[in-house]
């Protein structure tokens, strides 16, 4: 997979796309009676318990309804693809991910978005960091000793959360560097 610097930072762009409607009500005579904001990912996930957060705000300050839609599947991507084809009147928000919006576009071809045309971003709402973590009984205790551990068993090692989303990469990357 190969990596543009206009993807990634499409896809970080992108993440926000929630604070469009500020610009947007601005230039409407009425706010729209209700707003949805659709996340990729199950509820419970952190991008939905921050979907949850910004509705709470965005009600508040709005004082329109706002619902948060989860439409999981495919690392974002049936989510991203709803909203693309969705009204462009500022009422159906994504709340982007660097998955579905960088990545996604640079390792398949037949996406059901254009990610650098469909979307408007406006800010970067949140960074996520990644953790390693073993179970607490499992023998490696380093990163040396999981690689060693992974080397013996590759395919029953390291999970991630979907193919060609972050966690994906950066397992990707620690195998090819760990040599397994």
């Amino acid at each position: 997979m190969r990596f543009t610097k206009r993807a990634l930072l499409a896809g970080v762009l992108a993440s926000a796309g929630w604070m469009s409607l500020p610009g947007a009500a601005s230039a409407q005579t009425a706010l729209p009676p209700k707003i949805r904001i659709v996340v990729g990912f199950a509820a419970g996930t952190a991008p939905d318990t921050l979907a949850r957060i910004l509705s709470n705000g965005l009600q508040k300050s709005t004082g329109q309804t706002v619902i948060v839609e989860n439409m999981a599947g495919a690392g974002g991507q049936i989510a991203a693809g709803r909203v693309a084809k969705s009204p462009p009147d500022g009422t159906t928000l994504l709340l982007g991910e660097l998955g579905s919006l960088a990545i996604a576009p640079s390792a398949f071809q037949n996406l059901p978005y254009d990610a650098a045309k469909d979307f408007a971003a406006i800010s970067e709402i949140a960074e996520s960091n990644f953790v390693l973590v073993v179970p607490a009984k499992a023998p490696p205790k380093t990163v040396a000793e999981f690689v060693n551990a992974a080397k013996t068993q590759p395919s029953a090692i390291m999970a991630t959360f979907g193919v060609a989303t972050p966690g994906h990469i950066v397992a990707e990357l620690l195998a090819q560097t760990g040599g397994f």
